[in-house]
C-alpha cells in the first residue's frame, strides 16, 4: 500500500517530483510482485483525484 504525501504542504514541483519517483519505483517492480498492479492503481486513482485537481487549483489561483 502506498502512503500519500498531505499534498497541500508540498509545493508543485516537489508534488510532482514525489508521483514520479513512486512511478519509477512501481516501474522498477518484477512482472511477478503481486502487490504491483495494486500500486500502479493506486497512484493511477491519486494522480486523478488529487493530484491533477489540486495542480489545476493551484495553477487558477496563480492566474488570478
Amino acid at each position: 500500500m502506498t502512503e500519500f504525501p498531505d499534498i497541500t504542504a508540498l509545493s508543485p514541483a516537489e508534488a510532482i517530483a514525489w508521483f514520479v519517483k513512486q512511478v519509477k519505483n512501481v516501474s522498477r517492480l518484477s512482472t511477478f510482485d503481486e502487490t504491483k498492479e495494486q500500486r500502479v492503481t493506486e497512484l493511477r486513482q491519486w494522480k486523478d483525484t488529487v493530484l491533477v485537481p489540486w495542480l489545476e487549483e493551484v495553477n487558477r489561483r496563480r492566474a488570478w
